[in-house]
């Protein structure tokens, strides 16, 4: 009897300390990214960033309604309208840019993130975390090996992702190519 109360107590307290780790929750995020399941994927960000990255992009709302329209359509479908798109959730705009974004990369010679190797983590705080990675990916016929930083925050016991200021960067990268093409 004794030894099974001592295996139930090793398994409670290893779900307790083992399941949920940064790393863990990095590991999960580049799963469901790889088998391109961009809903899921926009879960694993904390929801402010999702708002801050929305607001980023909101930036339609300023150009021409026929410049405005081909963005729409591109990034959230051939029914897009700005009022459609307001009634999105943070994530769901998140998740829709994320997949259109693959969806050009497979296009130009498709993405593999097959070979993605977690390297460790360095904690700053006891809330906030960053997972380093190593990335052997593909791009059509272009072989790049990079490495990543991905950050987390632990909110109510569970850890986040924050959005790299890469990716926070590109809606603002797609402003400037609009505004050119004006």
């Amino acid at each position: 009897m004794k030894r099974i109360t001592i295996f139930f107590l090793s398994i409670i307290f290893c779900a307790n300390t083992c399941a949920g780790t940064a790393v863990e929750k990095v590991e999960q995020y580049l799963g469901e990214l790889k088998n391109k399941n961009y809903h899921a994927t926009a879960s694993y960000f904390e929801s402010s960033e999702l708002s801050e990255f929305r607001e980023l992009m909101s930036f339609y709302k300023e150009l021409p309604l026929e410049v405005q329209s081909q963005l729409l359509h591109h990034f959230f479908g051939p029914e897009a309208t700005e009022e459609t798109v307001e009634k999105l959730s943070d994530s769901e705009v998140f998740a829709s840019f994320i997949k259109v974004t693959f969806q050009q990369l497979e296009a130009v010679g498709g993405l593999n993130l097959e070979e993605i190797e977690i390297l460790g983590q360095v904690d700053e705080g006891q809330d906030i975390t960053h997972v380093v990675t190593r990335n052997n990916v593909t791009a059509g016929e272009v072989e790049m090996e990079q490495m990543e930083v991905i950050s987390l925050k632990k909110i109510k016991g569970e850890w986040k992702l924050l959005m790299s200021a890469k990716v926070k960067g590109m809606p603002n990268q797609i402003r400037a190519a609009f505004i050119r093409q004006r």
